[in-house]
């Protein structure tokens, strides 16, 4: 005996199913879904992941949409590693900042105004060998000025000869990077005066003007190509070119002395008057005629 369910309903009515979910094939009779027989429960969980939600897809009125002003978890920890990148960021830069303005410029600064024997010693170092082009001139420029110093120092005992080579080198080098920049400043008929200014300066001893003794410490060859290889390409086509007249200027006044010598040889070796002996008359005497004999 069947008997009739609580609802009224037919006991041929299929199983039922959860709210809000349709049987395939099933007939959905319009009074059986309305909008209050959906409930949240009846959104599978597997359906709609929270991390498939857009914030901006969710409408305002929807009721299992964010409020606006709150954000994922997900989102929060992407914002987290924003700001941790920004602040890894920023410490870096800082750090480099007050690398190079503490330990570069002012320690440049202050080795380049320092004791000169400390300037040196500065161009020995793989510091020096590091720097820009343009440091390295403000470097080799300054040292250049304090010749006197660094051979007082040298005289001192706080340079061997090796050392005090290398730093005349230096001290050349920054002279004739001098000489370059004046020379190119000249016209054509200067330049040749210039040269020989040069020339002439360079056969004595710049400090007192006497000869230099011949067991003096010279410029270290070596070290001056090792810095003019470094020379940017302009600037080592004008120290060349430089470099190339004053040598062809020098063999020049060689040959203008060699001349000059020649010609005073002939002067002093030609004779300029005639010799007493081819004088007219010369090597005869006059005698006075003789007197008669007495004939008493």
């Amino acid at each position: 005996m069947k008997t009739a369910p609580p609802n009224g309903k037919s006991a041929s009515t299929t199983a039922a199913t959860p709210a809000g979910r349709v049987t395939p094939g099933a007939s959905v009779d319009k009074g059986s879904m309305d909008k209050g027989s959906i409930d949240k429960a009846s959104i599978d969980k597997g359906s709609m992941d929270k991390r498939s939600i857009d914030k901006g897809s969710v409408d305002k009125g929807s009721k299992g949409g964010k409020k606006k002003g709150k954000t994922t978890p997900e989102q929060q920890k992407q914002m987290m590693v924003v700001i941790i990148s920004a602040v890894i960021v920023l410490a870096v830069g800082v750090s480099m900042y007050a690398y190079f303005s503490h330990s570069n410029t002012p320690e440049k600064l202050i080795r380049v105004n320092g004791p000169p024997d400390q300037v040196a010693a500065f161009t020995a170092t793989d510091k020096f060998d590091q720097l820009s082009w343009e440091m390295q001139v403000v470097v080799i420029k300054e040292l250049a000025k304090k010749k006197k110093l660094l051979e007082a120092d040298y005289r001192a005992g706080k340079f061997n000869k090796k050392q005090f080579e290398d730093i005349l080198a230096i001290v050349w080098l920054g002279k004739q990077i001098d000489h370059v920049d004046k020379y190119y400043s000249f016209g054509a008929i200067d330049k040749k005066g210039y040269l020989d200014k040069l020339i002439d300066s360079d056969k004595i001893d710049e400090n007192d003007g006497t000869p230099k003794p011949k067991d003096a410490p010279e410029k270290s060859k070596e070290k001056i190509k090792t810095i003019v290889e470094k020379m940017p390409g302009v600037e080592r086509r004008k120290f060349d070119d430089f470099r190339q007249a004053l040598k062809e200027r020098t063999k020049e006044r060689e040959r203008e002395d060699a001349a000059i010598r020649k010609a005073a040889r002939n002067a002093a070796t030609r004779p300029t008057t005639r010799p007493a002996d081819r004088l007219p008359g010369a090597g005869t005497t006059a005698t006075p005629p003789a007197k008669p004999l007495s004939t008493k």
